[in-house]
Formats: C-alpha cells, sequence, structure tokens
C-alpha cells in the first residue's frame, strides 16, 4: 500500500540561504518594481522619508518586456511620482555598473 504524499507549497516567509540573482541585478529590480506598486510606493517613500500617505500614485514610464533577458546590464526605471499635494517628479532609478 503506497501512501499518498501531500502537496507541500512553499513557505516564502521562512526561506533561507544565498539568493542566487541579487536584487542589484537591474532586470530583477525593474520587474518587481513595475509588479509591484505598492513596493515601489514603499520603497520610494523610504528613499525620500516621506510618509505614505504623502505619495498618491507611481507610475513606471518605461516598462521592460518580461521574459527578456536577465543578464541586459542598462535598464533604468523611470517612475513618475505624484504627490498629494499636487506635485510630481521623475525618478530615474538605476544600478551602479560594476563591470560584473
Amino acid at each position: 500500500m503506497t501512501q499518498k504524499r501531500k502537496k507541500q507549497t512553499p513557505d516564502y516567509r521562512r526561506a533561507s540561504g544565498p539568493v542566487a540573482i541579487k536584487m542589484t541585478n537591474d532586470y530583477l529590480f525593474k520587474a518587481l518594481m513595475q509588479k509591484n506598486k505598492r513596493v515601489l510606493k514603499a520603497l520610494i517613500c523610504s528613499l525620500l522619508h516621506l510618509k505614505p500617505k504623502e505619495v498618491r500614485s507611481v507610475t513606471v514610464t518605461n516598462p521592460i518586456i518580461l521574459g527578456e533577458s536577465i543578464s541586459d546590464k542598462d535598464i533604468i526605471l523611470d517612475v513618475n511620482v505624484k504627490f498629494s499635494n499636487s506635485k510630481h517628479i521623475n525618478l530615474e532609478m538605476q544600478v551602479v555598473n560594476k563591470l560584473n
């Protein structure tokens, strides 16, 4: 008699060990930021020392096509940030190229 194994869903909250691709990879960084506006807004608020309620919206103005080469080094993330006080800025985020 064989026992049926219960399929386990990975629990990423307890993940540990080395990460194969670092967040300093331009593609991975941009893919995450364009896919999750909440994460993008939180990062911008942290970098600019803002409260989340001060930022009305964040929009990636030059999205990448997910699935393209992960080794591209010259990806630049442009983000339009609109504030609650009706002002706005355009941010350009990029990783410093360390020739790696």
